[in-house]
């Protein structure tokens, strides 16, 4: 899979939001024009991990390239290295960590 053709759906959205602990947003953020992507603020009561927040959408990737079954520690290692940094905005008093590439599919809300 392309990472630019990935799309969360709402199911993904809800299943990140839950495995984070709260803090997934959907973000729209520089040079972006409007597009909504994925994003994770760490709160004073999420877990505060932005690689987790990496890991369980590498984890996203990996299913989607190994057709939905569970990958490997390989797997994940590739999907990790596609997956690439996450970009970072400050918004005051804290940061959004957000993948560009990885837009919402349309109609997906928090």
């Amino acid at each position: 899979m392309l990472l630019q053709d990935m799309k969360i759906n709402q199911d993904q959205f809800d299943e990140l939001a839950r495995l984070m602990d709260g803090g997934v947003r959907s973000y729209s953020g520089r040079a972006m024009y409007g597009s909504q992507c994925i994003g994770y603020v760490p709160g004073r009561y999420a877990q505060g991990r932005p690689d987790l927040f990496a890991v369980h959408i590498a984890m996203m990737i990996a299913k989607a390239d190994n057709n939905g079954a569970e990958p490997d520690v390989y797997d994940l290692m590739d999907a990790l290295d596609e997956l690439g940094p996450a970009s970072v905005d400050s918004m005051g008093m804290s940061s959004i960590y957000y993948y560009p590439n990885i837009e919402l599919e349309e109609g997906v809300s928090e």
